[in-house]
């Protein structure tokens, strides 16, 4: 167990250590984003193969009409619905996290006020990752963060911890916990370059094995919302 706290400071590049290195292509165009639905997007790969991601806020899917999400409907696995972003997550949660989320759980999050849920997604693959985020005023909660095991070791989940941890950086929020797998040291070190230290654990967090969660922390400093 260790205790400390730290401002955030993000990486000088996104280099996700997370998974192995995806040994496809990605290259090909941009999906085409409406700047409101838009939060943020980076070419991420290996030199020369680079795969053009944009991160979404998939909670537009259910305020969007006709016509505001062609950059979803495009996509090889196309989001043009809440109903089909949701099975979209379950998809990239049952190659992820164990045990997995249910249906339901995903579903509560979309009807949750202060709930965020962001999405990674490329043109040719469509969804590829994902970060479920809770502002609970003043501090902010990580409760899920995935990656297709494909496309992990590119930097998505980098770009996904970036744009999240610029959103908490507006609000009020003063510090941001997570939970993770006691032997899951390569997520712990990629929170650690975002400032994450760990805080304590919770003793038996994991039904599948009993597994100890450990509590990350990070704070935001005045300095830093500054």
């Amino acid at each position: 167990m260790a205790s400390g706290s730290s401002e955030v400071k993000k990486p000088s590049s996104i280099d996700s250590p997370i998974g192995q290195r995806s040994t496809r292509g990605g290259l090909g165009k941009p999906g085409r984003v409406k700047e409101s639905e838009r939060i943020g997007s980076e070419y991420v790969g290996d030199e020369g193969r680079k795969l053009p991601v944009s991160i979404i806020d998939l909670k537009e899917l259910s305020k969007s009409g006709k016509g505001e999400t062609e950059h979803l409907v495009q996509a090889a696995r196309p989001l043009s619905s809440v109903e089909r972003a949701i099975q979209e997550l379950i998809r990239i949660e049952r190659v992820s996290n164990s045990p997995g989320w249910s249906e339901k759980l995903f579903r509560d999050e979309f009807g949750l006020k202060h709930s965020r849920i962001i999405g990674a997604v490329s043109e040719q693959h469509g969804l590829i990752g994902f970060a479920i985020y809770h502002n609970l005023i003043d501090f902010g909660h990580i409760v899920n963060l995935a990656v297709l095991p494909l496309h992990r070791g590119q930097g998505i989940g980098s770009l996904l911890l970036t744009q999240l941890l610029d959103y908490f950086l507006s609000t009020s929020v003063r510090s941001i916990v997570l939970e993770v797998r006691e032997s899951n040291l390569v997520a712990q070190a990629l929170y650690g370059k975002f400032g994450f230290r760990a805080m304590g654990t919770r003793p038996h967090y994991y039904a599948d094995n009993m597994e100890d969660a450990v509590v990350m922390k990070v704070e935001l400093l005045d300095e830093a919302l500054g």
